[in-house]
């Protein structure tokens, strides 16, 4: 296990299709609060989007309820399938799993 500190709107020291697995626990809710917070979230994002592997997880815990959330993490430019649940016993508190599809045009960057 390794750790690194980055800025997650720009993961350029990081390979295209890297991870399986990637986790948020508000660090895109903290973006939501920022200037300019629709374009720092979209390329928080795009970055995690392309550092995924194919069929890769991005788990994102947010207080953020689908209505104000889903049209970020569903945006068209993203190449995968966004799920949404909350968290049983936990008023408020939701998670969007965003599954990155098998074929992404990322490849082509």
């Amino acid at each position: 296990l390794e750790f690194a500190l980055m800025d997650t709107r720009k993961l350029d020291r990081l390979p295209t299709d890297s991870f399986e697995l990637i986790l948020d626990k508000a660090c895109l809710d903290s973006l939501f609060c920022t200037f300019e917070s629709y374009r720092q979230v979209l390329q928080a994002n795009s970055e995690i989007c392309r550092v995924l592997k194919p069929n890769g997880k991005f788990i994102s815990i947010s207080l953020g309820s689908p209505a104000m959330r889903m049209s970020h993490y569903a945006h068209i430019s993203l190449d995968w399938k966004v799920e949404h649940t909350l968290v049983p016993n936990k008023s408020g508190i939701h998670v969007y799993a965003c599954t990155k599809k098998m074929e992404s045009s990322h490849h082509n960057r």
